[in-house]
């Protein structure tokens, strides 16, 4: 420990210059795992909300609601193997569309709009404003409130109904695919109904029945499926678990896919960094190593002095790094999809000091054939 202390202080510009390298490198893992985290809680923030174990969806939708639509005659049947002891069932319909300010016809704002029955276990958790009294009344995501300067009382536009609704309430922020929910009654996020126009008679078709188990796993943890679709002898439909929902929500995976191999990258080339920082400064110093090793020092005591060498400039260089992300997302605005996970980070920390240790073996290699007399000669 003394011995790495003391070559860091005599050789301060090689060390500090490594370090802002790592900083610069951590910094750049920091931001871009925050802002996967915060793009894939923006894609699926709804569907963590509902407190539901599956949802039942068309065949034919391959497991994307957006694009399932249920009739009537499905509903019946999914409502006649259901053990209604067993689990809680929730119509939902959900359609993607624009809005804008009754005020300001040129602000479009791309939305998710849910529709839901009052009373069932999806409808959302008023955080201000009361209950929507009628079909015309809505409650909105925080977002809107955040990022677009809605208010209560205000009146948003359906863009292709031209219809105008009221916000009566703000629920906690919920977005789906990115866009901030807006929640309606059934009938309102049809979406036949707000592709064509027409005043449907009924809120059918549905985009999936949301499912709530009534009870706990068992000991072994086995999921509970509380509802036989094969019995019903409808194969239009299936019963689909979140996880599985949310996976296939377009484009998460290959958010998440990307984003993952970007910072893996970037953990394997500061890891990379590190070693070959390590193994030049440990070549500039072989014939002080080599007059070390004729002194009657061991190269373990050598070996030693060049990893704490390694985890004080990959240590300083991740709480660098650490600093300029939480710095940067006070300063970014609150529309960008920035989110701090501790987890992530303390993952990527441990990743990158693993590796650089690995990295830093090669030098450590070196000073142990390195030759007391050759080094002295050379």
């Amino acid at each position: 420990m003394f011995l790495a202390y003391k070559e860091m202080r005599h050789s301060p510009a090689r060390y500090v210059l490594i370090t802002t390298v790592i900083a610069l490198i951590t910094y750049l893992v920091f931001f871009l795992a925050s802002l996967a985290y915060g793009l894939a809680i923006a894609n699926r923030t709804l569907l963590d909300q509902l407190d539901s174990d599956a949802m039942i969806i068309s065949t034919f939708a391959n497991q994307n609601i957006t694009g399932s639509q249920l009739s009537e005659d499905d509903v019946n049947d999914i409502e006649k193997v259901a053990d209604k002891s067993k689990v809680d069932l929730a119509k939902m319909s959900i359609a993607l569309t624009v809005i804008h300010p009754e005020s300001d016809e040129d602000s479009k704002i791309n939305t998710a709009l849910v529709g839901y029955e009052s009373g069932s276990f999806i409808e959302p958790v008023i955080i201000d404003g009361r209950a929507p009294e009628n079909t015309s009344e809505v409650v909105v995501s925080e977002g809107l409130r955040k990022d677009h300067g809605f208010q209560l009382g205000d009146r948003i536009i359906l863009d292709r109904r031209e219809e105008a609704l009221t916000i009566t309430a703000f629920t906690t922020p919920t977005t789906y695919a990115t866009a901030p929910v807006i929640y309606t009654s059934l009938m309102r996020a049809n979406q036949q109904y707000l592709a064509t126009g027409n005043e449907p008679d009924s809120p059918y078709p549905l985009s999936a029945i949301v499912v709530k188990s009534l009870v706990p796993q068992d000991a072994n943890n086995v999921p509970f499926a509380p509802i036989d679709i094969e019995s019903s002898g409808n194969k239009d439909i299936e019963y689909s678990p979140i996880p599985d929902i949310i996976w296939n929500i377009p484009g998460y995976k290959e958010q998440v896919g990307t984003f993952g191999l970007m910072i893996g990258f970037l953990v394997f080339i500061c890891a990379i960094i590190i070693g070959i920082f390590m193994f030049i400064i440990t070549m500039q110093k072989q014939i002080s190593f080599g007059i070390m090793k004729a002194q009657g020092i061991n190269s373990a005591f050598i070996a030693h002095s060049v990893l704490v060498q390694t985890m004080i400039v990959a240590g300083a260089g991740l709480s660098a790094g650490l600093g300029f992300t939480l710095l940067s997302g006070a300063l970014l605005p609150p529309s960008l999809p920035f989110l701090i996970n501790w987890w992530f980070y303390g993952g990527a920390a441990a990743s990158i000091v693993i590796v650089a240790l690995m990295g830093a073996l090669f030098s450590v290699r070196q000073v142990m054939i390195i030759d007391p007399l050759e080094a002295i000669a050379g």
